[in-house]
């Protein structure tokens, strides 16, 4: 069999992209994802000592719409949430937040005040 060879033309307007079918999405990050962008949560399914046996299983689960509790999809395992979301072009990581746009929790604001004001007690008694 004869191999042919082909001339690509590039006039400079083109750009090349990477895109995967699959990426290794960790439990908690698709668990973020469905939260913020489908607004949505996964619900194990198994029965009892379902796949005790066998070495080859994989866990089913269903999605369900976060608000009305409805079962959006059923039977679908997280391979196929990762190749859903890979197609997608969801990132594979969030997005750091700048540290000038991070929210302080007020609870935890509140304690650090407390402990402040009770170590400048400690040294105005000394």
């Amino acid at each position: 069999m004869k191999q042919e060879d082909y001339d690509i033309d590039f006039s400079g307007v083109e750009t090349l992209t990477l895109k995967y079918d699959f990426l290794n999405y960790s439990y908690y990050r698709i668990v973020a994802i469905l939260r913020d962008y489908f607004h949505a949560e996964l619900n194990l399914t198994r029965g009892y000592k379902e796949g005790r046996y066998t070495p080859f299983y994989k866990q089913r689960y269903q999605i369900l719409d976060i608000s009305t509790k409805e079962v959006i999809r059923e039977n679908i395992r997280l391979n196929d949430l990762r190749h859903f979301f890979a197609n997608k072009g969801i990132p594979l990581q969030e997005e750091p937040i700048p540290r000038y746009m991070r929210v302080r929790d007020k609870g935890a604001e509140n304690f650090c005040n407390l402990l402040q004001s009770i170590i400048e007690k400690g040294k105005l008694n000394e």
